[in-house]
């Protein structure tokens, strides 16, 4: 067989115009191309032409492609489309920056702790492929890929099996190919990662892609194949006879809860490996060694049995100094950190600085109902004052005693807040305002600039000094917290993927910018800070579901630790040059209720820790949630629940949006996705369907139009243009009904009862009615930009509204035509404390049910003894 010429730049291979050659493998070429139609670069893959000679392996190659492409997960390499050029197949995948594992390993020692978070994003990847019937069977450290951003993805599910036999060099691994797919007697896979039923050639199923992934972490950690003889037929051999794990001798080997996890993966038989993907991701999660284990420590020898009068002997010959030796050897470890209470009022502290005295500490705080205000406090003494700057808190604090304050923070997620920076005296006096759009901001060792997080439409900017932008990733990546080195050389940085959403990992970047990312894989994370000799980063992060936040460090070489941990919410604002911490230490939940037609009260709906109302059914019996906490799990998950209390019927990962008027089908959005994936998913029986994204790489908002036929969505395409699409769910691309920078509110029902007009949010900010059909908005009267419409009413002529107005919030009914309003008064004075504030209430068209979810999150600011 020989290879088909390289195409040209230029070249067109069905709607895609070539750029570059990347690479050339055993299965044909691949380029970097363009797709005219969506403005976007992907990786094209030629096969060469021979193999598509072969109509069953062409069949197959089609098949198991269709399959892959049904595929989205951020662990798994997307496959955009295929087809045929010049009598040789395709396929497109997204285009990928970063290297493969292999060419990560050929450059020194992985590392335990970054070992383990790649195999848990490898598992994660598994789990999503083999739920969906669909098995790898060729999974090998080249066919994992490392992207700049700290994700793995796996490549080429049921693709590399085309590739050809005989190309391999001498040496290499070689690829025993199938022509009739898995039957008995026929092996599939690489040498070295093939487990031992594809070497018998038995049928295989999911476990089989365990046990070659048990065989690509222990060559990871130790840096040795699992299993390699002098030939294939050595390491076959290998395969079904030696056990890789066994000591032998001295050299790298693996922390004892890792290595259990790897054995079961490597068991011969597939009933004795896990069961599944996600089992072995909960397993690895709890495997990582302690922050005092080496990561290269070896494999422990078999433990003998030593005589009792030799070890007698031994004692008594060790004498008092003997005993003094084993009396160190047993000593316990460093005593964990104690923390003394600073704070003893209800309410939250919401940040937290050392003045350059070391004993003089700012925090902001918001007590009871009151805004957030600034305090000072001492180490050495009890009770606090008031700075007299209220609706602020407290960023930094220079060397010349000047702050760095934000003030009128709003809540943009949890603890991260943004609004107008300003500089103001430690002494007292009046703010002087700086920049507004800000999220987090420290002084340069100077004191004379100020490194920020600048918020400018809808992308994140890290300058410094203010003006200088260092480093801005693209849209939904996003930055929350920020500190500018004990050196001055550099600036660490908190950075996640999603918008919104605080999962993501820990980076820096240089004066001149460049960014190298530390850590990732964190479920969620904030408040980064220096070490107090400047060689690790400090940071406030969940590693996993069910995990607690605790203080977690990283070297600059990537190596983790945990720093500190306690009961609850663990955060440290800020840290000292002598290792003392400012930490609050808080608890946080949902408190979710309703209160369906006809009932006498409220009643209380438990579904999970941080769980939130994202629709109510017209007739008040079904809520639709999304938890974003831990239960929820890194994608988040969404349930349905009925308002007399009932359990909840969990539905799937995703971001709940709306129920269709009958209650049997929601709506979610797949958030983690690359696109994301709108879906529509049965409250009961039924298959889960994905919509057409057409050009949407993002969802804001989706809804039902209320026929149950169609949904109405805002959307943002590549090119970060938002508006609003109607999309049949039986079939077609989305429609674009509206210009761009029109959107909708997170909550409610906004589609018209008729389904000719929906309630949506343009450019200026102030709700409008959109007509579907498409046209020019028309003004609703009376209503403003803090105004959510909740809902219509029955009939059609009035609005429900929750207004937000100064310190006060209330829901009324507003007259669509005249804008005549009126009080909603089925909560009356029962309304709770702050209920709209950062809260969720919905409401039924008849004003009769309601069902709301709110906050519970309380707080307190710890000093702590120096940390290590």
């Amino acid at each position: 067989m020989t290879s088909a010429p390289n195409l040209a730049p230029g070249a067109r291979v069905g709607p895609y115009e070539v750029l570059a050659l990347l690479g050339e493998g055993g299965m044909g070429q691949v380029y970097r191309a363009r797709d005219e139609r969506l403005s976007r670069e992907v990786a094209l893959k030629v096969v060469h032409a021979d193999l598509a000679q072969d109509a069953e392996r062409l069949r197959r190659f089609e098949h198991e492609a269709k399959a892959a492409g049904t595929l989205n997960h951020p662990n798994i390499v997307a496959v955009y489309d295929t087809g045929q050029h010049d009598g040789a197949p395709y396929i497109v995948t997204e285009l990928l920056q970063g290297e493969t594992l292999r060419d990560r390993m050929a450059t020194g020692a992985v590392g335990t702790r970054k070992a383990v978070d790649y195999a848990v994003q490898i598992a994660r990847g598994l789990a999503a492929a083999h739920e969906r019937g669909i098995v790898h069977r060729d999974l090998k450290p080249e066919n994992l890929f490392l992207t700049r951003d700290g994700l793995v993805k796996i490549l080429d599910f049921g693709i590399a099996k085309l590739g050809r036999p005989g190309d391999e060099k001498a040496g290499t691994d070689i690829e025993t190919l199938s022509h009739t797919g898995t039957s008995p007697g026929t092996m599939l896979g690489t040498v070295g990662y093939m487990s031992p039923e594809q070497v018998r050639g038995l049928p295989t199923d999911h476990r089989s892609d365990l046990f070659s992934f048990g065989a690509v972490l222990l060559e990871v950690v130790t840096g040795k194949r699992a299993f390699k003889g002098a030939t294939a037929a050595d390491t076959l051999s290998a395969i079904l006879r030696e056990d890789p794990t066994e000591p032998r001798g001295s050299g790298p080997g693996l922390p004892p809860g890792l290595l259990r996890v790897v054995r079961r993966c490597l068991e011969k038989t597939p009933e004795d490996r896990f069961q599944s993907a996600r089992d072995l991701a909960f397993a690895l999660e709890g495997a990582t060694t302690d922050s005092k284990t080496a990561t290269t420590e070896s494999l422990p020898p078999p433990k003998r049995r030593r005589p009792i009068a030799l070890v007698l002997g031994a004692v008594s010959l060790l004498g008092v100094g003997g005993l003094a030796w084993l009396a160190l050897g047993l000593a316990p470890p460093t005593p964990p950190p104690a923390f003394q209470r600073l704070t003893f009022r209800l309410g939250r502290v919401e940040s937290a600085q050392f003045a350059p005295d070391g004993e003089t500490i700012v925090y902001g705080a918001e007590w009871g109902s009151s805004p957030t205000e600034l305090f000072s406090t001492r180490v050495s003494t009890r009770g606090s004052r008031s700075l007299g700057l209220r609706d602020a808190a407290i960023l930094a604090i220079s060397s010349r005693e000047e702050m760095a304050i934000l003030l009128r923070p709003q809540l943009v997620t949890w603890t991260i807040y943004e609004g107008t920076l300003a500089r103001a005296p430690l002494a007292g006096g009046t703010p002087r305002e700086v920049l507004e759009g800000v999220l987090d901001a420290d002084w340069s060792r100077d004191a004379k600039d100020l490194a920020v997080i600048h918020v400018v439409g809808d992308r994140y900017r890290l300058e410094y000094p203010i003006g200088r932008v260092l480093y801005e990733p693209n849209p939904p990546n996003w930055m929350s917290s920020l500190r500018v080195s004990r050196a001055g050389d550099q600036i660490a940085f908190t950075e996640h993927p999603v918008t919104g959403d605080q999962r993501g990992g820990v980076s820096v970047v240089g004066l001149q910018g460049r960014r190298r990312s530390l850590a990732s894989g964190f479920v969620a994370i904030n408040r980064v800070q220096w070490s107090p000799n400047g060689d690790e980063v400090w940071f406030s992060a969940t590693r996993g579901s069910g995990s607690p936040q605790q203080i977690h460090a990283v070297s600059l070489t990537g190596r983790e630790r945990v720093v500190a941990e306690a009961a609850g919410s663990l955060q440290a604002l800020d840290v000292s040059t002598d290792g003392r911490a400012l930490a609050s230490r808080g608890t946080v939940w949902t408190e979710t209720r309703a209160r369906a037609r006809g009932s006498s009260g409220e009643t209380e709906l438990p579904a999970a820790d941080l769980s939130f109302v994202a629709d109510l059914a017209d007739d008040g019996t079904i809520v639709l949630g999304t938890d974003v906490g831990e239960g929820g799990g890194p994608n988040f998950s969404f349930y349905v629940q009925r308002t007399d209390g009932s359990a909840p019927v969990w539905l799937g990962e995703g971001d709940g949006h709306a129920l269709s008027s009958d209650g049997r089908f929601a709506l979610a959005v797949l958030v983690h996705a690359r696109p994301q994936q709108l879906i529509v998913a049965p409250t009961g029986a039924g298959e889960t369907r994905t919509l057409d994204p057409g050009a949407i790489v993002r969802y804001s908002r989706a809804v039902w139009d209320g026929t149950g036929r169609s949904v109405v969505f805002a959307g943002i395409d590549e090119k970060d243009r938002e508006r609003l699409y109607v999309q049949d769910v039986a079939e077609g691309p989305p429609r674009a009904v509206t210009e761009e920078g029109v959107t909708l509110a997170r909550i409610g029902r906004p589609v018209s009862p008729d389904g000719r007009q929906v309630v949506a949010v343009g450019p200026d900010g102030v709700p409008a009615l959109y007509p579907l059909a498409g046209g020019q908005p028309v003004a609703l009267p009376g209503l403003g930009e803090l105004d959510v419409p909740i809902c219509w009413t029955t009939d059609g002529r009035e609005l429900m509204v929750a207004r937000y107005e100064n310190d006060s919030s209330r829901i009324e009914r507003v007259d669509v035509t005249s804008g005549r309003t009126r009080p909603w008064s089925r909560l009356g004075r029962s309304l709770p404390s702050g209920l709209l504030g950062q809260d969720r209430i919905l409401v039924t068209p008849d004003g009769e049910s309601y069902a709301y979810s709110r906050v519970r999150y309380f707080t307190d600011l710890y000093l702590t003894s120096p940390l290590r």
